[in-house]
């Protein structure tokens, strides 16, 4: 059974071994480095951990627990998800076409409101915990994690 699956862009990954996970991040990072990106963090300061943490908002990839300092956010699979998707690079501006191919699968470039609408709830659920301001819409492009 499967412990996670690793996603970056277009690259999926089953993992078994919570010890691969670092792994395959750490070589996606560094091809991306190779190609003109920041820093490379070094292995124990990824997803080995098993914790998002940016501000006082903290993702536990292990157990799918989000706080916000010390409250607990429930949040829905795809809220989850998708929170975890902007965590990842949380200061970066998500377009809706990125978040829908990246966290929903979605290859068409339709016209829906699941983003919207699921930014919404999120936003909203954040709120909610103290998190007032992020999940930021930025007009014409999409959102933004950072607050």
């Amino acid at each position: 059974m499967p412990l996670a699956v690793a996603i970056y862009g277009h690259d999926v990954r089953v993992i078994s071994d919570p010890a691969m996970l670092d792994r395959v991040v750490y070589e996606r990072m560094s091809q991306d480095a190779r190609r003109g990106a920041q820093r490379i963090p070094r292995l124990g300061e990824l997803a080995g951990s098993g914790v998002l943490r940016y501000g006082e908002l903290q993702i536990d990839t292990r157990s799918r627990v989000v706080t916000y300092g010390p409250i607990p956010v429930v949040l829905r699979r795809r809220e989850y998800a998708l929170l975890a998707h902007m965590a990842g690079d949380p200061e970066r501006v998500w377009t809706r076409h990125e978040l829908l191919r990246d966290v929903w699968g979605f290859r068409s470039d339709g016209s829906t409101r699941t983003v919207d609408t699921h930014a919404s709830r999120l936003r909203g659920k954040l709120a909610s915990a103290g998190a007032v301001g992020w999940m930021a819409s930025v007009w014409g492009v999409g959102y933004r994690l950072a607050p």
